[in-house]
Formats: C-alpha cells, structure tokens, sequence
C-alpha cells in the first residue's frame, strides 16, 4: 500500500514539475518575443519641399530621396515655420544644387570660391607638376581646393608633394574629406583670405 502511495506521489511531483518547467518555458518565450518587438525610436523629420512641410521618418526620407537621385542634407539657416514640433527640417538637394551649395558655404566664409583637382592612379609624372602648379595659384589666388587623389603606391608621394609646394600659402595639414580604400579626398584652404588681404593693403596704404 505505502509502495503504491509513494508511486503516486512520486508521479504527482513529476508532473508539477514538468508543469513548472512548461511555465518557465512559456514566460523565456514570451520575454524573448516581447524584446524582439522593441524597436528604437522612429526619428522623425520635417521634410521641406519649396513651401511645403511634411513629417515623415528619417529613414522613409532616406529612401524617397535614393529614389529621387537626390541627397537629403539639413535645412540651413531654417526659418520659424520649419522647425515645427521641435523636428530637423531636411530637404533634397540635386548633384548640381549640392555643388552649388558647396560654392556658395565657401564664398560666405570670405573664400573667393572652390576648385578640385583630381590625380587619377595612372596619372604621369608631368601631369603632376601641371596640376600642382595650377592649385597652387588657385590658393593663392584666395580659392579653397579640394584635392582628390586615387589610391595607389603613388597617392602618399602626391599628397606630400602637393604640400610641400602649398606649404607657405595653405593651412596644413589639409581637411580629410575622404579616407578609403579607393579615394583620398582633401580639401586645402588659403591661409589668407582675399578680403583681408584687401584689408591689409588699405592699411598698409593709409
């Protein structure tokens, strides 16, 4: 009799605990389910378009700009009615208009505009001394440059030359733009800008 007792009793504590073991099973489940469901904040934007606002997410912005053939920059110097709810405007800028824009920054920072020289990998030796020459009279001449040179076992040897011979009129050492396996972009900016040499020759007149 105390045989078949304990076997029951046995078989009652096998099931609970197989119950338990359910239970905690089920709850791991539905905690990996529910912080599998947690995402990130959407961030959200004011997209400027002309006169138009639009709140839309940064990432369905990204995509409709990639669609558009167009890159999704910050609104500069946005006006009141674009920062509405305390959102980034942004809008979509062209290839042409971002050059343009380019231009534009570098002039209101008293620059007399942007230049870019490009030293392709198979690029000769003459070459080099040509567009050397050439940027260095754009500096001089109150340009900001950017320089983009192509990777290869020369790339180290043409950043240092270009250097060398802007040394006494640019600020070294350039701005890094871009920095990858392919491409080194500088850009190069004159260590006197035009208006204050206007402003030095006045005061070296008067």
């Amino acid at each position: 009799m105390l045989t078949v007792v304990n076997r029951c009793a046995n078989r009652i504590l096998a099931l609970r605990s197989a119950q338990r073991s359910v239970a905690l099973l089920s709850s791991e489940t539905e905690n990996a389910a529910t912080k599998k469901k947690k995402k990130p904040p959407e961030v959200r934007i004011n997209l400027i378009e002309n006169t138009t606002l639009t709140v839309i997410s940064l990432d369905g912005a990204k995509k409709l700009a990639a669609k558009k053939g167009c890159q999704l920059t910050p609104v500069d110097s946005p006006a009141h009615w674009m920062l509405s709810g305390d959102r980034t405007p942004y809008e979509f800028l062209a290839p042409s208009q971002k050059a343009s824009k380019k231009v534009d920054d570098v002039k209101a920072q008293g620059f007399k505009g942007l230049k870019t020289s490009i030293f392709s990998s198979s690029i000769q030796e003459r070459d080099i001394a040509v567009k050397i020459k050439q940027l260095t009279k754009w500096i001089k001449s109150g340009y900001v440059v950017e320089v983009a040179i192509d990777v290869s076992e020369n790339s180290n040897a043409i950043r240092a030359a270009v250097e060398e011979a802007i040394g006494d009129t640019a600020k070294l050492p350039g701005t890094i733009k871009r920095d990858s396996k392919t491409l080194l972009k500088l850009r190069y900016e004159p260590l006197i800008k035009p208006n204050k040499k206007e402003d030095e020759l006045e005061t070296a007149g008067s």
